[in-house]
């Protein structure tokens, strides 16, 4: 008979500390901690960015490139300075967001392709705010923030001509604006956080030879993964 009620006993066991695992993570919030995210995921931009490199030999031929759509890495720190599973507090983080596109422009007489170009560009976004974040029944977590970003913006361009010497272009420039942004984050077993967030942006950056003043704005979506620290 107690042979029979063995894997009873290990099964009992094995649900009680599993539950007991759950009930202890259930009540942890960092409390005075700083949570720490990382995110993944793509931007849009409201107005992709055209570049246009003419030809030497035929000018007003030009290839074109345009970037709208870049993917996204980032890290932030969310420190509260008061509550307990409603927080208020600081946030800061930096995101890297880069592409590539490439073009060619082909004379108009004989099809002779005359300039090859293969644009990239490295955007890295450095923001500062304020955030509010509530957890919601120990397994919700929710929050918005919003402050000011500054973007550092970096162009490079590789030109293949038909009958000049290969070159490098490169420009960079800084442009101010700001930043809202909210998520949506779901507790998992060992007491992190799994989610979603939307943060949307506006800034302005200068690149003189290609870009001229031109704004840049748009919304970032990304998977999310925050634990306290």
């Amino acid at each position: 008979m107690t042979i029979r009620l063995l894997p009873v006993l290990l099964l009992s066991s094995a649900c009680a500390q599993t539950t007991g695992y759950y009930e202890r993570h259930e009540d942890e919030w960092w409390e005075g901690q700083t949570a720490v995210q990382g995110m993944l995921g793509a931007l849009s931009l409201d107005h992709d960015i055209e570049f246009e490199t003419e030809s030497t030999d035929e000018p007003g031929n030009t290839a074109e490139t345009s970037i709208g759509t870049l993917p996204l890495i980032g890290i932030a720190g969310q420190l509260p300075l008061a509550g307990r599973n409603v927080d208020i507090g600081f946030e800061a983080g930096i995101i890297f967001s880069w592409a590539r596109d490439n073009a060619k422009a082909v004379s108009t007489g004989n099809g002779t392709v005359l300039v090859r170009v293969d644009n990239d560009l490295y955007l890295t976004d450095i923001f500062v705010g304020i955030f509010v974040s509530r957890v919601l029944a120990d397994k919700v977590r929710v929050y918005i923030g919003a402050g000011p970003m500054m973007v550092f913006g970096q162009l490079d361009a590789d030109i293949e001509e038909e009958t000049f010497e290969d070159r490098h272009d490169s420009d960079s420039d800084f442009g101010a604006g700001g930043y809202v942004r909210g998520g949506l984050e779901f507790r998992l077993p060992d007491g992190s956080f799994l989610g979603f967030g939307i943060r949307a942006f506006k800034s302005d950056l200068d690149f003189d030879d290609d870009l001229g003043d031109h704004d840049l704005s748009g919304v970032q979506g990304m998977l999310t993964f925050t634990t306290g620290f």
